[in-house]
């Protein structure tokens, strides 16, 4: 399965459910951000590991200029 955002997981865990009621296979999951509110332990229950490239920890420290490196800037010409 894939999904842009994981919470909770318990949209994902219904789907899971939903999917393999209905017999399809499902191997994993794969959502872009793992908001880190439990989908992945929810997603545990039911045989199904979550992967996630990024985590909301991972966006917090880019808003920390003494843990990531600063962002390159842009002004516009007014042209």
């Amino acid at each position: 399965m894939v999904d842009d955002v994981a919470g909770t997981g318990a949209a994902l865990e219904r789907t899971v459910g939903e999917m393999r009621r209905q017999q399809h296979s499902v191997v994993g999951a794969f959502v872009i951000l793992d908001r880190q509110q439990g989908a992945a332990e929810a997603l545990e229950h039911v045989d199904c590991p979550l992967t996630a490239p990024f985590r909301l920890e991972d966006l917090a420290l880019l808003r920390r200029p003494e843990q990531a490196p600063e962002l390159a800037t842009s002004k516009r010409t007014g042209t």
